[in-house]
């Protein structure tokens, strides 16, 4: 079938024990590094790690990015490829344990496996190839990741991370009859605005808001609000989903989106 040589992403070098920890920088608030080429051997940081939180199973779900120089080869002849995203770029990667529909920044492709996928290159700001002087925003998770002028062979990378805390991160599991809570907290220093919270997608008439403080308002710094759901019984005994949603003038976090799975 063919295909190209290269390196592992990132999630799949970490999850081998082929990374060490010094050479993944994890973001935990906003920071500025530089990154050493992913494809040259050494004991500098060549990974940079953006966690979101835990999926609706309890599992971790994070953003991945390399500093990839080298083209990509056949995997037969070893020749260059032209895929026209060749050299100096960061690449993004997600891994997705559970229900990979939950993540709806971006178009995916590029299918590697259960657990990881790239971006769709050219998706406007979702896309997979940051070139210096670009940024990769994710307005749905709340973070963007920038790069300067590179130093020397190194990138230039600047995190910023929205103050606008969500929780859970991607979305809830929720069985006939059951309830859960959605929590919206402002960590930052000036009121943010948020819009009226509502359920979409597919299956949006089995779940209903049944109460909430998020009441179309200002969240004052520290400020907590909370949004109850309920899931309705089905008769067919089949997995449903929609999703909460709301808007905000978060500048990193324009759209408020978690996740809801009716399970049997």
């Amino acid at each position: 079938l063919g295909g190209y040589r290269g390196h592992p992403n990132a999630y799949w070098k970490s999850y081998m024990g082929w990374l060490t920890q010094s050479q993944i920088a994890v973001a935990r608030g906003d920071m500025s590094l530089t990154l050493a080429p992913y494809e040259k051997p050494t004991t500098g940081v060549q990974v940079l790690q953006v966690p979101i939180g835990l999926d609706q199973k309890g599992k971790s779900v994070a953003y991945w990015f390399e500093y990839r120089m080298e083209p990509p080869r056949d995997l037969e002849t070893g020749e260059v490829l032209d895929l026209g995203w060749n050299r100096d770029r960061l690449k993004v990667w997600v891994n997705l344990p559970s229900i990979p529909g939950d993540l709806v920044q971006g178009g995916r492709s590029m299918i590697r496996d259960s657990r990881v996928f790239s971006f769709v290159f050219g998706a406007g700001p979702g896309s997979a190839h940051v070139r210096a002087g670009g940024c990769f925003r994710e307005v749905y998770r709340g973070f963007q990741v920038c790069r300067g002028e590179n130093e020397g062979e190194k990138a230039t990378v600047t995190v910023e991370l929205s103050k606008l805390a969500v929780e859970p991160a991607i979305g809830h599991e929720m069985a006939p009859g059951g309830r859960k809570t959605v929590t919206v907290a402002n960590t930052g220093t000036v009121p943010v605005k948020l819009g009226a919270f509502s359920i979409e997608g597919r299956d949006a008439t089995l779940f209903s808001i049944v109460a909430s403080t998020c009441n179309d308002t200002p969240l004052p710094p520290g400020g907590v609000c909370t949004v109850q759901v309920e899931y309705a019984l089905t008769v067919d005994r089949s997995l449903r989903s929609a999703h909460l949603t709301a808007t905000t003038n978060d500048p990193l976090r324009r759209v408020i989106v978690v996740g809801l799975h009716g399970i049997i």
